[in-house]
């Protein structure tokens, strides 16, 4: 077990960071021989700091003198420890080319960390306290750019958003370092207790202080850009900053769910499902959202989430938009009625995805889309 005085401990390697580091002798204790010299040279920087920090207990030396030791790193700081620069000034934060160096390197376990600036940081973010044990936005950022590369094909999915900290990690971390990574979040709309101070400012749900939480977090970095020209290396175009909320809900269309009456007649029920239909086809059109309705239709044609729309010039008579992904496109017109001009379109476009409503088509136009288009014609 790795559990001394001070407590849990790793190792960790005693060289210099990017090489260039001090080589002196380093007698084991043992075989009374110096100590193979690490090729970037030791990571403490003067011959006494290294006495000392053996009489600490803090170096561990290997079987024999063949191989460097190594250092202790443990779960909280030491006190006596002390992490000296390279001109033995006392401690000293790693510049930048170090900290990349290091972030290559294989983490350990665990690591420690002051959770109070967090806390202080997400209080004056938004506000007031309204989240309970935040997690530390800049730790979380920093593990992310260790297991991704940064291109445009890392998507980091949270099935747990909480207050939102991944989100935000992802942000910063993109603006920091020039990166494309996305993210996907998830949060239940649990409801936050009447007696919390989140409540009584307003976040009655969980997911309302996630998605707040990611808002503020964009209008913070996009005051960075305020009064900056696109060429300025510190403008931050908004499409960096932008993000969309979706909402898990039953289906927009409307449901038939008719109960046969028994009294009546086989021809009488017709009759009365048919008035049913156009009940519910009314009770639709009223309600009418369109960008709900894309979403939807979209979604189960296999469209991503980050689909373009793009109004087409070329029909007078339909609203026709083109839907794009990175993976697809389709034309598709959710007008309640579809002019001949449009139906007359695919003659010629018989390679055109096209997606409609059932109820804009009538027996001969649907048959006409269906003749030109066959398996690429979709009605709702």
């Amino acid at each position: 077990h790795r559990v001394d005085k001070y407590g849990p401990w790793r190792d960790r390697d005693i060289s210099w960071p990017g090489g260039g580091g001090p080589r002196y002798d380093v007698r084991h204790p043992i075989t009374k021989e110096p100590c193979k010299v690490p090729e970037r040279g030791w990571g403490i920087a003067s011959q006494g700091e290294m006495h000392r920090q053996i009489e600490l207990g803090l170096v561990v030396f290997r079987d024999d003198h063949a191989e460097p030791p190594f250092r202790k790193a443990h779960l909280k700081p030491i006190p006596d420890e002390l992490i000296e620069s390279q001109n033995g000034d006392g401690d000293e934060e790693l510049d930048e080319s170090e900290e990349e160096e290091l972030a290559t390197q294989v983490r350990g376990s665990y690591f420690y960390a002051q959770s109070q600036k967090e806390v202080k940081y997400l209080r004056a973010l938004m506000g007031g306290k309204v989240f309970q044990n935040p997690k530390d936005h800049n730790v979380i950022g920093k593990l992310i750019e260790y297991v991704t590369n940064g291109g445009t094909d890392d998507l980091i999915l949270d099935f747990f958003a909480g207050s939102g900290t991944t989100a935000h990690a992802i942000i910063d971390s993109n603006l920091r370092k020039g990166t494309a990574k996305k993210f996907i979040l998830v949060q239940l709309p649990e409801f936050v207790d009447e007696k919390e101070p989140a409540y009584k400012a307003g976040y009655h749900r969980v997911s309302d202080i996630t998605i707040d939480r990611i808002k503020r977090v964009v209008n913070e970095y996009a005051k960075e850009s305020e009064g900056l020209l696109p060429n300025d290396p510190k403008y931050l175009f908004p499409a960096t900053l932008g993000f969309r909320v979706y909402t898990l809900e039953k289906s927009a269309f409307p449901r038939v769910e008719f109960c046969p009456d028994p009294e009546k007649t086989e021809p009488e029920n017709v009759e009365l499902l048919k008035t049913y239909i156009r009940e519910k086809e009314a009770t639709f059109n009223v309600r009418w959202d369109r960008d709900r309705i894309l979403d939807e239709v979209l979604l189960k044609n296999g469209f991503t989430l980050n689909y373009t729309l793009e109004k087409q010039a070329d029909f007078a008579s339909n609203e026709v938009f083109l839907a794009k992904d990175p993976f697809k496109e389709a034309l598709i017109c959710l007008d309640y009625d579809l002019a001949p001009q449009t139906v007359d379109y695919f003659k010629k476009h018989k390679d055109r995805f096209f997606i409609c409503l059932e109820m804009a088509l009538d027996t001969t136009r649907k048959w006409n889309l269906k003749h030109n288009l066959g398996d690429k014609l979709k009605a709702f």
